[in-house]
């Protein structure tokens, strides 16, 4: 989004034109330095080939396609729930009118949305400024419904419990000895004040881990 706001600022690449059908499979370079032509809901299903993201509009990146059908290929979800690269759909029955992306919030709590709804744009909008433009149409906020990655290894680890976790994390033991003793970036989801009852289980751990079985 900042890469396409700042060619067009320098040099003016992007051209808005409400056509069809028109490329969207563009990659990041093309769409910071060559002649784009666009309107806003291809210029974020742009940005989504780009990002290597499925196509908001459900077409496998087709050369047609409109802000509908994002309204209606995506998860709609409410305002508290909207992250960076999810989208606002604006019309009076289906987003039919206007699409912008979700760019990162404000210091007053607005969010800032990447807008190509006019010649000389893109540029970086707000999103109370885009409901006030579109005033009285109905704003949906829907999002791709990409699922998260899977959980990395380390990210496993951070996610168990309990004593033996704890003891293993610290002595630096079974599944935590690849990363050493008490390694801060593996540290198990465990009390940050860790109990009295831990220090004294775990002092008599040491002591009979020392001594031989009967």
């Amino acid at each position: 989004m900042a890469s396409t706001v700042g060619s067009q600022a320098r040099i003016g690449n992007w051209r808005y034109a409400m056509i069809r059908p028109q490329d969207v499979q563009l990659t990041a370079s093309q769409i910071a330095a060559q002649p784009v032509e666009s309107d806003c809901s291809s210029g974020v299903r742009i940005l989504c080939h780009a990002a290597d993201a499925p196509d908001p509009a459900g077409l496998s990146y087709a050369p047609y396609g409109n802000s509908s059908s994002i309204w209606a290929h995506c998860h709609h979800i409410d305002l508290a729930d909207v992250q960076p690269g999810d989208m606002a759909t604006f019309g009076y029955w289906s987003g039919e009118h206007h699409v912008c992306m979700f760019w990162e919030k404000t210091s007053g709590g607005d969010w800032y949305v990447w807008n190509h709804g006019a010649p000389g744009q893109p540029i970086r909008s707000t999103l109370s400024r885009e409901r006030d433009w579109h005033s009285p149409m109905t704003v949906t906020y829907v999002s791709l419904g990409v699922p998260d990655p899977p959980p990395t290894p380390e990210d496993k680890l951070r996610e168990k419990t309990g004593f033996y976790s704890w003891v293993a994390w610290k002595l630096g033991e079974g599944p935590w000895r690849k990363y050493g003793k008490a390694s801060p970036k593996v540290r198990p989801h465990v009390p940050r004040v860790i109990p009295v009852k831990w220090w004294r289980q775990y002092a008599a751990f040491l002591r009979a881990r020392k001594k031989p079985n009967k």
